[in-house]
């Protein structure tokens, strides 16, 4: 009984590794559509302030870009599409995951800044940086031992100040507050271990086992602008690690005669990419901006992390990604048409974290191009509506979960996806104090 349990125990929290299941749209499961306006360019110069509130979550710095007392909220859909074929396996079910990207997603996100004097400003930002959800359609198919469901969930919190030491210098720092959630399920064994155990988890009403777990944690970001022209904008942003110690339980869901139940409390330890970010942003003329971004995100933290139990402190299994360092690169355009109607466009690339070597069978992420459109119309000094749209390209991402795969548990699975994600995005902005009245100056002691 103690050998079932245990192996139990051991398929369930491999399934934390469903935590880059979703078919995300920035690299792994990280979210980088943050606003409207960044869709609408492949967020090309959002370190330089191209996105106007979005960029303070890039680099904080980019706050005293923005006069007087301004909100920003947005709303943004991703519409996934993903489903793994199966090419072989030794399950007795040969059935592919059919769709896995559910109906997508909505993320909200906000974005307030106050500027107190000429030099000086607060302000506050809320998203979320990490997420999706992935569900096969065919919830008995041939990898069920590798996922049923999963879903990642994140919300960040940050209070920023920015300060403006000269006219073509400003710095910014923010506190990140971030919660995060995990809930996630996959097929279990009945009994036995080895080979008897991993076939039983192919059955069609092959019991679910469940880990679920949260936390709060801290990070902060760090920035500069530099204007070495009245025209150009230089931003550079750097995003904290966050690490994450999930508290959480791992359980058997649909327990059978065979298979006793489990609920046992767990912890383990998600530690999150730190970010660089580059954006250069150039006026050309009255009516034209330019744009280009470079993004670090080092993912190859993120490699084998112990999973332990709560009660005695022992460590049950290890969670295998194995990523490396992901990159983003875009430039964009914005056109000024009137003084109502700006028009934007952009194209970016991504290189993802996860290699064709340790993609599992829920982690349809691959490299991808970014092609986006937008607009913005200003329907006064105070109130500005945006939109933004993406499509991104997805590489073919195969699978090919052999003996010698980092998450192996017995069932071989060799497949292939060809993902895309649409994205659209809403957003609204306000000025709340009068943008003729003056911002006093910053009175310091003489």
């Amino acid at each position: 009984m103690r050998l079932s349990m245990r192996s139990t125990i051991l398929t369930a929290v491999s399934a934390t590794a469903m935590l880059a299941a979703a078919p995300a749209f920035a690299q792994s499961f990280a979210l980088r559509s943050q606003n409207a306006e960044g869709t609408g360019m492949a967020f090309a110069g959002a370190a330089s302030g191209s996105i106007s509130g979005g960029s303070m979550f890039f680099n904080p710095a980019t706050i005293t870009l923005m006069e007087g007392r301004r909100s920003e909220w947005n709303l943004t859909a991703t519409i996934p599409s993903a489903s793994y074929s199966l090419i072989n396996t030794n399950s007795p079910v040969r059935v592919g995951t059919g769709e896995i990207g559910l109906d997508g997603a909505v993320l909200p996100s906000s974005f307030n800044s106050w500027q107190l004097s000429d030099r000086l400003w607060i302000g506050l930002t809320t998203n979320a940086p990490y997420g999706l959800r992935s569900k096969p359609d065919n919830q008995a198919y041939a990898g069920q031992i590798y996922g049923r469901s999963s879903t990642a969930r994140s919300i960040n919190v940050a209070p920023t100040v920015g300060f403006k030491i000269t006219d073509w210098l400003s710095v910014g720092a923010a506190l990140q507050i971030q919660y995060f959630k995990a809930d996630l399920k996959q097929a279990t064994g009945i009994g036995g271990s080895g080979a008897a155990y991993a076939a039983s988890a192919t059955l069609p009403n092959a019991p679910s086992a469940q880990l679920k777990g949260d936390d709060i944690a801290f990070g902060y970001r760090l920035g500069v602008t530099l204007k070495p022209t009245e025209t150009t904008t230089i931003g550079l942003g750097f995003r904290s690690a966050i690490f994450h110690e999930l508290d959480g339980n791992l359980v058997n869901t649909t327990p059978s005669p065979l298979q006793p139940v489990v609920d046992i409390p767990i912890k383990a330890n998600l530690n999150l990419p730190e970010v660089v970010n580059f954006g250069l942003s150039q006026q050309i003329g009255d009516r034209l901006q330019l744009h280009f971004t470079a993004e670090w995100q080092n993912w190859s933290r993120f490699g084998f992390i112990p999973v332990v139990s709560q009660l005695n402190g022992a460590p049950l299994t290890s969670l295998n990604f194995a990523y490396k360092d992901s990159y983003h690169f875009a430039i964009g355009a914005e056109y000024m048409w009137n003084d109502n109607w700006t028009f934007r466009a952009g194209l970016g690339y991504d290189k993802s974290p996860v290699s064709d070597e340790v993609r599992g069978l829920r982690i349809s992420d691959a490299d991808r191009i970014w092609t986006s459109i937008g607009f913005s119309y200003k329907v006064s000094e105070k109130l500005q509506f945006d939109f933004g749209y993406s499509h991104l390209f997805v590489d073919t991402a195969p699978v090919n979960i052999v003996p010698g795969h980092i998450d192996f548990r017995g069932i071989v699975y060799q497949g292939e996806a060809k993902p895309d994600i649409d994205v659209i995005s809403f957003g609204l902005k306000y000025r709340w104090d009068d943008p003729k009245r003056p911002i006093p100056a910053l009175v310091t002691k003489g």
